[in-house]
C-alpha cells in the first residue's frame, strides 16, 4: 500500500530488470523520504528504468550490480550475500547459462571494487528475524533477491 499510495510502485519492463525496478523504487522511496525531511527541497530527478538498463550495460544483472548502480545515485548500501561472486551453481540456470562465463569476470571485478565504492560486503545470509529488524528500524530499505524455485 505504501508503495502504491506514494507512487513509488515500479513494475518490470522485461523479464530480467526485476532489480532494476526494486533499485528504483528504492530511489523513489529515500527521494520521498528526503523531501519529507527537508520540505520539498530535496528533490532531484529520479532516472527512468531505460537510463537504469543504459547504466547497467547487460541484462544479467547480479545483486552486485545493483549496489554499485545505487552508490551511484548517492544511496549508503550495505551488501549480504552467502557466495561473494558468481555461484558456480548458476551455471545449469536456464537464466544464465548463455551468459555466466562473461559475467564471471564482470562479477568479480564489481566486489573488489566494492570497498573503494564505499559499497559493505559482509559474507553471510540474513535471517526473517534480522529482515524485519532493519525494516522495522525505519533506516533501512531491503532488497532481498530469491530464487523463485526456492519460493515455490
Amino acid at each position: 500500500p505504501f508503495l502504491r499510495q506514494k507512487n513509488m510502485l515500479v513494475l518490470q519492463e522485461e523479464d530480467w530488470d526485476c532489480g532494476l525496478a526494486c533499485a528504483l523504487m528504492v530511489l523513489r522511496a529515500l527521494q520521498y523520504s528526503m523531501s519529507s525531511i527537508q520540505g520539498g527541497s530535496g528533490r532531484r530527478a529520479l532516472p527512468s528504468m531505460k537510463e537504469l538498463r543504459e547504466r547497467c550495460e547487460t541484462q544479467s544483472i547480479w545483486t552486485i550490480d545493483l549496489a554499485h548502480l545505487l552508490r551511484h545515485y548517492g544511496v549508503g548500501v550495505r551488501m549480504r550475500t552467502v557466495f561473494p561472486g558468481v555461484d558456480p551453481s548458476h551455471q545449469h540456470s536456464q537464466f544464465y547459462k548463455d551468459v555466466i562465463s562473461q559475467d564471471q569476470k564482470r562479477v568479480t571485478q564489481l566486489f573488489r571494487r566494492a570497498a573503494d565504492a564505499g559499497i559493505s560486503v559482509e559474507r553471510k545470509g540474513t535471517t526473517s528475524s534480522e529482515m524485519l529488524s532493519l525494516v522495522a528500524d525505519h533506516g533501512h530499505v531491503l532488497i532481498v533477491l530469491v530464487d523463485r524455485t526456492i519460493l515455490l
